[in-house]
């Protein structure tokens, strides 16, 4: 079983670099970045930003999640932190979940800090203009 959760990059301009969480091999965790550029025709190219031993059993679900604060990244299996790294090629984008085997998802969100979810309130609030005399 690999299970991804990916961060699309919008500050590279294309889609082609993105984060990947993903559980491996059957004992391994995994954070990487692939790089945008390859060097080889359709052969991905990666940046490893971390890795735990991490034995899995592919016949039950894994809670992973993955905390992104600026260019710091955590990622958790079942609410235990295995990796925790720097990364400041990518600081914005979109989230995805994809798999190259078979594989379940469940209960996909999205969350925002209260700072950035009060900055973003902020940002798309209607302003109040004053009327012309």
């Amino acid at each position: 079983m690999r299970s991804r959760i990916l961060k699309h990059a919008a500050a590279n301009h294309t889609n082609r670099s993105y984060y990947l969480f993903a559980l491996t091999g059957g004992t391994r965790a995994r954070l990487a970045r692939k790089l945008p550029l390859e060097k080889k025709f359709r052969v991905a190219d990666w940046r490893e930003l971390g890795s735990a031993e991490f034995p899995y059993d592919t016949t039950r679900f894994y809670d992973l999640k993955v905390e992104n604060t600026g260019s710091r990244i955590r990622a958790f299996v079942d609410d235990t932190l295995l990796i925790d790294a720097t990364d400041e090629a990518i600081l914005g984008g979109k989230a995805g979940l994809t798999a190259d085997v078979p594989a379940r998802f469940a209960d996909f969100r999205v969350t925002a800090s209260s700072e950035t979810e009060h900055a973003v309130r902020f940002a798309t609030a209607p302003r109040h203009r004053a009327s012309p005399p």
